[in-house]
């Protein structure tokens, strides 16, 4: 998700293609999306060349072989990315899902029209300054993981009353 639409993307394993579906409202928005998706799913890669320089490597030789082409998961935000890597660590990935679901649910911005599903998008950093995301049942740890990762960014940013407001959260939560 973006402002202003969606971007769905599937797989068509048959025809060896992404097939992109935008829903937006200023069509000059469209270049930076398709790069975007471009970046996340690694379309500017060449698999055969990096196989065949992993396949020198005796210890990933067979597992190139068994999966070529593989690659690393991109994401739409590195934010998001983040906080779900923190949480991801701190409890078992059924638990992760569900704390996620609470925090999206809690603080993310609402989406109309979204697709499988989708009501609403990953909360954005400055969404969390104020928020009390320790109250929806996460581990300790991981709020101070995530409280502390967006702050300082964040409130640099902002107005010099939400600076200010930025700060004080995150004397309070250290």
């Amino acid at each position: 998700t973006f402002a202003g639409g969606t971007v769905a993307v599937s797989h068509e394993p048959v025809r060896r293609r992404l097939r992109v579906a935008v829903r937006l409202g200023d069509v000059a928005q469209l270049p930076s999306i398709l790069t975007r998706v471009r970046r996340v799913f690694d379309l500017g890669a060449d698999p055969d060349a990096i196989g065949a320089h992993l396949s020198l490597d005796p210890a990933l030789t067979s597992l190139v072989a068994r999966r070529p082409g593989l690659r690393v998961p991109g994401g739409w935000d590195g934010f998001e990315m983040a906080v779900r890597a923190v949480i991801g660590q701190q409890i078992t990935i059924a638990g992760a899902r569900q704390l996620l679901g609470k925090l999206v649910g809690a603080y993310g911005a609402f989406i109309d029209g979204g697709t499988d599903g989708l009501t609403h998008v990953f909360p954005a950093p400055a969404r969390l300054i104020d928020s009390e995301i320790a109250l929806l049942g996460m581990p300790l740890a991981a709020w101070w993981s995530v409280a502390g990762f967006p702050l300082p960014r964040v409130a640099a940013a902002l107005p010099r009353r939400r600076r200010v407001q930025a700060r004080s959260v995150t004397i309070r939560m250290r």
